[in-house]
């Protein structure tokens, strides 16, 4: 029924312990779990009603993105404070139940970690490579 799934996107959000937003089909934002505030340093405030875009440095096709069989990338994500960091974007297209519109369940991670792993291990080939 119809309430169960108003409940259940709330729910959703509210029981998610990782950053995570929920987006209309145009990127705009009308849910944000509590990590999500946190890693990103944004007030709800701040980010009801805006683009997902927002939060990057480049801009974010979610309909495209949904649509790839591996639907996540890599951005640079800006916190609230300009300090930015790498990230991966996991996007998860939510269909329309009765009266309530499809979404998108957007997953963001914070991979810098990954990003200076990758690094180091390039440095170690190359110096494999010219020994």
């Amino acid at each position: 029924g119809g309430m169960v799934s108003v409940i259940s996107r709330k729910y959703l959000i509210d029981n998610l312990t990782v950053p995570a937003f929920c987006t209309s089909l145009d990127g705009t934002i009308y849910h944000a779990t509590e990590t999500a505030l946190n890693v990103t340093g944004y007030v709800f405030a701040d980010l009801e009603g805006a683009s997902l875009s927002l939060l990057f440095t480049a801009a974010v096709d979610l309909v495209t993105l949904s649509g790839a069989p591996d639907p996540k990338v890599e951005l640079i994500a800006r916190r609230k404070d300009g300090t930015s960091f790498l990230s991966e974007l996991a996007v998860s297209h939510v269909p329309a139940q009765g009266e309530h519109a499809a979404f998108f369940l957007c997953f963001l991670r914070d991979v810098s970690e990954r990003f200076a792993l990758r690094k180091e291990r390039t440095k170690l080939e190359a110096i494999i490579d010219s020994a």
